[in-house]
């Protein structure tokens, strides 16, 4: 994990290559995750930190992921269908819900991912996906519905909603982001959708001021890499990002498109290696693991041999990663078991785990 100072501007030059030193969960899936602090938050708003102040460094943590659709073994799966689907959803906590359908029952990422391996498919991440109703922050209601338009496995799990746009995984393979009329579901094999663009055509859409945990997914202008970030929020480690952060970060992985999906006590990632007995947390979510409306899992196929989470760092004179013009600062380089400080003085010799600073 690298832990930089930054300013969010600096992240409008795209095409970095981050990926070479990224973890390799499975062939095609890469993990990593970093520490990012921003020397100020000019203008910005977190009304969930009591002890943000905008005149201060605010550090980010960073979890995202690549997956390439041109490893075949590579499938998508999301939250099926619950029983009763299509019903009229039973009243709950005191609150009418005559206004909304059964489409899915409501689970936890981890639940999700290990549910899935009952179930015999090698899921390796999942992830939460699309907003949904009903939902009040405080009521834990067991059912889900207008969340937008939601395939799996080329069935139906929900209609559109509110024109919102979607993630969509083509019969072909090919991955694409767009809305999508409810009648019009030929060569569509999985989608979910987000409350809306973070980034379209490689700009960003949005101009908010307000932090909160935050869940994007962009795709490249090939359609061939899915790109997921995870910002954790609402703590003083990670007070969260804004919208237009989310697309900035997801520009700089390599996206060219990008959803802003359900973000919050939503924002979870999650992962199972080779050597784990159990659904591992990526990230820091800001309170429990909230049961969400959908969520969205990559797995392999049995005949691919998992790897495992870590990440061996390798020091050599060639970087992955240069950025031009980076003032003098200081760099922390962790595992999270041994940390170690480095000055960093512009020096074009100086090389972190094949990041290069000029």
């Amino acid at each position: 994990m690298l832990l930089v100072w930054l300013s969010l501007s600096a992240l409008s030059f795209a095409g970095i290559e981050v990926w070479n030193k990224a973890a390799m969960l499975a062939p095609g899936i890469q993990f990593l995750d970093t520490l990012v602090v921003i020397p100020n938050s000019s203008g910005m708003q977190c009304p969930s930190c009591p002890q943000f102040s905008a005149s201060k460094p605010r550090a980010q943590q960073i979890h995202a992921a690549r997956i390439d659709r041109e490893q075949i073994q590579i499938r998508f799966a999301g939250t099926k269908r619950a029983e009763d689907w299509g019903k009229t959803m039973p009243n709950f906590g005191g609150e009418d819900l005559s206004q909304y359908s059964i489409r899915t029952r409501v689970q936890t990422t981890a639940d999700f991912l290990v549910q899935a391996r009952k179930d015999g498919r090698k899921m390796v991440l999942a992830m939460n996906a699309a907003p949904w109703g009903p939902f009040n922050g405080v009521t834990a209601f067991p059912y889900a519905d207008k969340m937008g338009l939601k395939v799996t496995g080329g069935i139906l799990v929900s209609p559109s909603f509110e024109n919102r746009p979607s993630f969509i995984v083509k019969s072909s393979g090919k991955f694409a982001m767009q809305g999508v009329h409810p009648d019009s579901l030929d060569g569509i094999s999985f989608a979910v959708s987000g409350f809306g663009f973070c980034l379209k055509s490689g700009q960003t859409t949005a101009r908010d001021t307000i932090l909160h945990p935050r869940t994007g997914y962009g795709i490249d202008s090939a359609g061939r890499y899915l790109y997921v970030i995870v910002v954790d929020g609402r703590q003083t480690s990670s007070y969260g990002a804004t919208v237009q952060e989310l697309g900035q970060w997801l520009q700089f992985l390599g996206a060219y498109q990008g959803l802003n999906m359900d973000g919050g006590g939503s924002s979870t990632l999650v992962g199972w290696s080779l050597q784990d007995t159990s659904a591992r947390l990526l990230n820091h979510p800001s309170g429990s693991q909230r049961a969400n409306g959908n969520n969205l899992g990559i797995w392999i196929d049995p005949s691919t041999s998992l790897v495992s989470f870590t990440k061996k760092v390798h020091r050599s004179n060639r970087p992955d990663l240069i950025i031009p013009n980076w003032p003098k600062h200081s760099i922390w380089n962790s595992n999270r078991d041994d940390r170690r400080r480095y000055n960093i003085r512009g020096q074009t010799q100086n090389f972190i785990d094949g990041v290069r600073f000029q």
